[in-house]
């Protein structure tokens, strides 16, 4: 009965660390995928600098990570001294909309401006 009573803790920890396990991994999959996805960073650096951000403005942005659509005509503004949140569930596109500023990735289709220039135009070490 003792050594029951001794092993009881032990397997409960392993139940625990397994749960645990479980929870992470659909973000482990989700970085796997990352990992290996065939798109790349784009090479391309635009010429134009800016000493400054005002304002980032997404005009109907779209992207898709192969067939998977992330971002669908997403619109919105992001101004100097102003708090914006960026918020959504898993798979919503969150880190993809930082992805796409840090010109990680290029939209596929609509326009991302930072002071009213195109990303695509700005010189990354510019800004970055």
């Amino acid at each position: 009965m003792l050594a029951f009573y001794k092993i009881i803790p032990i397997l409960n920890e392993l139940g625990n660390q397994r749960l645990e396990y479980m929870h992470d991994f659909p973000t482990l999959e989700l970085l796997m995928n990352e990992l290996t996805n065939e798109q790349s960073v784009p090479e391309e650096d635009g010429d134009y600098n800016i000493s400054r951000i005002d304002r980032i403005i997404f005009e109907n942005v779209d992207f898709n990570y192969g067939s998977k659509e992330v971002l669908k005509r997403a619109s919105f503004s992001i101004e100097q001294r102003k708090v914006t949140a960026i918020i959504g569930r898993s798979g919503a596109g969150k880190t993809t909309i930082v992805n796409l500023l840090l010109k990680l990735y290029r939209a596929d289709r609509g326009v991302i401006t930072v002071n009213g220039v195109n990303i695509n135009d700005l010189s990354r070490s510019s800004y970055l």
